[in-house]
């Protein structure tokens, strides 16, 4: 170790000599940004996404320090710097097509966006710098999170993970490709399955909405018990014509009633389905009482609610509907419900009416004009009430409502003309 020298005193010196320093100043260091060598361009990468090998966050020195980013003064907009191509037209069949897509092309070529999941596997990956990960002995395979070995090789192994990658491209004629090439590949029979070895499609037919039952309301029934315990014969049929009504006690609790046809009945529902005709109106229908149960409803309307669908096969056909309430009965005491309760079918309402056209429209898709002398001829409908109008006002506004010019035209309706005609008898009695 080095040691400060001292020096020594002279016989006719008390104390040592001060050091003075000729200039005295203190060292300012700055961190600036240096320059910009060249002048900044937009670059776009669209093969992978940049989070994957950094994620980056802006310091406070970057945001302190803004560098312009100009492009050519005599164009005023955003061009890109890099592909000039981007502002060359294409020409198919000797037509030039522009940037603008048709709507339909410009939805097909859209990005599917992910909805974020709330399940709480998604977040056993995530990494809490505050937060110290369990020790479990055994294989990797089986922790959650990112190993202690595996903290260097965190960038791109949690998509390996995975097993998902988006579709990417390189531009534009290339996602227009891969949709062309879909309307081809829909064309080839599928008949193995794509994950499962040995498991082959039976039969292929096209799935679609249920339009003709649409606008009946479905429901979907959870029993805890068998309703109908001691009718043992045609129980499935007995069931599937069952009727569930929904009652009131004495003290004002609402409950559920679950009656079965009758013997008779289920026959004479048996024959008017065979004939493919509705029950005869007036005719009464007899059922018995089964159970009594209370119940819990969850609609579409309930937060978190998911609606469930179902298929009927008709005419080689699958019909999906929709299943927007779910009912959930657990059995209860029987009360003093009546046994016996007759069925007869009873003409639609209004409101009935109305409530089912509601839901039909749910199926409508809204009408696309494509050809344009169509879409000219729909654009001249919706121009005309309101130039006409626009007329009269302006010629109502230059001559007046006592002109003879305003009570000649032809626009006007018969109110105009009363109320020249009024003024007139007005003008005689003066």
């Amino acid at each position: 170790m080095s040691q400060k020298r001292h020096e020594l005193l002279k016989s006719n010196q008390t104390q040592r000599p001060e050091h003075r320093l000729d200039i005295y100043t203190k060292t300012r260091h700055k961190n600036t940004l240096p320059d910009i060598p060249m002048e900044p361009k937009f670059l776009t990468l669209p093969f992978i996404k940049l989070s994957r090998f950094a994620e980056y966050k802006t310091t406070n020195l970057e945001k302190n320090n803004w560098f312009e980013l100009t492009t050519e003064r005599d164009l005023d907009i955003n061009i890109d710097l890099v592909d000039a191509k981007s502002y060359v037209a294409d020409v198919i069949d000797g037509q030039v097509i522009s940037g603008e897509l048709d709507p339909v092309d410009k939805f097909l070529i859209e990005d599917d966006v992910k909805l974020p999941t709330d399940k709480r596997r998604a977040n056993h990956s995530e990494v809490v710098s505050w937060m110290r990960k369990t020790q479990y002995l055994g294989v990797d395979s089986v922790r959650f999170g990112v190993g202690a070995d595996r903290q260097e090789t965190k960038v791109g192994y949690k998509l390996y993970k995975s097993g998902e990658t988006d579709d990417l491209y390189k531009d534009r004629q290339a996602q227009i490709d891969a949709i062309n090439r879909t309307f081809e590949d829909v064309k080839k029979p599928v008949r193995n399955h794509p994950t499962k070895r040995g498991v082959t499609a039976v039969e292929e037919f096209p799935i679609l909405p249920d339009f003709e039952f649409w606008k009946l309301p479905f429901a979907q029934v959870l029993l805890d018990c068998d309703p109908i315990p001691f009718r043992k014969n045609n129980k499935e049929k007995l069931m599937e014509k069952a009727v569930i009504q929904g009652v009131t006690d004495s003290t004002g609790a609402p409950f559920v009633s679950y009656y079965a046809a009758t013997d008779d009945t289920l026959k004479y529902l048996n024959e008017i389905d065979e004939e493919a005709r509705p029950p005869t109106p007036g005719h009464n229908m007899e059922y018995r009482l089964g159970r009594e149960y209370q119940w819990t409803v969850r609609s579409s309307a309930h937060k978190g609610f998911e609606t469930n669908y179902f298929f009927v096969y008709r005419d080689g056909k699958a019909y999906y509907n929709s299943m927007d309430t779910r009912v959930k009965l657990s059995r209860r005491a029987k009360g003093v419900v009546p046994e016996v309760m007759f069925v007869n079918n009873v003409p639609l309402t209004a409101d009935e009416i109305k409530d089912f056209e509601t839901r039909a429209s749910q199926l409508n898709e809204r009408e696309i004009v494509t050809d344009v002398a169509e879409l000219a001829e729909v654009e001249e409908e919706k121009e005309e009430p309101a130039l006409a109008a626009e007329l009269h006002k302006k010629k109502a506004d230059i001559f007046g409502q006592k002109s003879d010019d305003s009570s000649s035209d032809s626009s006007s309706g018969s109110e105009s003309g009363s109320s020249s005609s009024g003024s007139s008898e007005s003008s005689d009695e003066d």
